[in-house]
Order: structure tokens, then sequence, then C-alpha cells
């Protein structure tokens, strides 16, 4: 479910996902997905050549989901990203057969970056 959305002066749309994530729609892409949006952060990581395997994700450093500035982003494994956003939490992060099992769901999910 989308909540927001606007075309740049290049006319590609660029949306605001429920979770604050910014998506633009990019059909020809690599990581887009079966609608034709790709998230933006993935994109620019990608791009970069700092993404080589689909399962990696992309962490913002200062918390802002829409601030996708490459200085901002980091590539990481589920274990790795989980420890970021676990620090001072009550709970342990996931552990490395929890990460495993969400990339093997991700990876089944036709409609997921990188299934195509």
């Amino acid at each position: 479910m989308k909540t927001k959305g606007s075309r740049n002066k290049k006319g590609v749309s660029k949306i605001v996902t429920v979770g604050g994530y910014l998506e633009i729609f990019q059909p020809s892409h690599p990581l887009a997905k079966k609608n034709g949006y790709v998230l933006e952060h993935r994109m620019i990581a990608y791009d970069a050549g700092l993404i080589r395997d689909p399962k990696m994700q992309v962490h913002h450093k200062n918390g802002n989901k829409q601030d996708n500035r490459l200085e901002n982003l980091e590539v990481t494994t589920c274990a790795e990203h989980t420890k970021h956003h676990w620090k001072g939490a009550k709970r342990k992060p996931f552990s490395k057969e929890r990460c495993e099992a969400i990339s093997k769901r991700m990876m089944g999910n036709k409609n997921w970056a990188g299934n195509k």
C-alpha cells in the first residue's frame, strides 16, 4: 500500500511506502518489483556496485529512511542489519538461522525485489 506519490521533472514516479521508504518507478531496473517500482536506497546501492547479492540489506546510518545519500547507506547482512536496530533493546537480534529463514522466504516471494 502506498501513501504519497509525485513526479519529478523527468516524469519518474516517486512514492512513499507505508513503511516510510521511497520507491521509484523504474521497470527496467534489475531490482524492480513486478509493479515496476524499486526501493530507492537499494537502487542507489546497486547502481554504486555495493549490492552484488539480492539477500544483502541496506541500512540507513542516520535512521532516516528517506535520506538515500550514498554516504548514509551501508550494505549489510541480515544479521548485521538487525544488530544495528536492536542496540539497547531488551530482546536479542535475529539469529543466523532466523536471518536465513527470512532470506529464504524473501527469495521465494515473486514480488520481492531481485526475484523476477
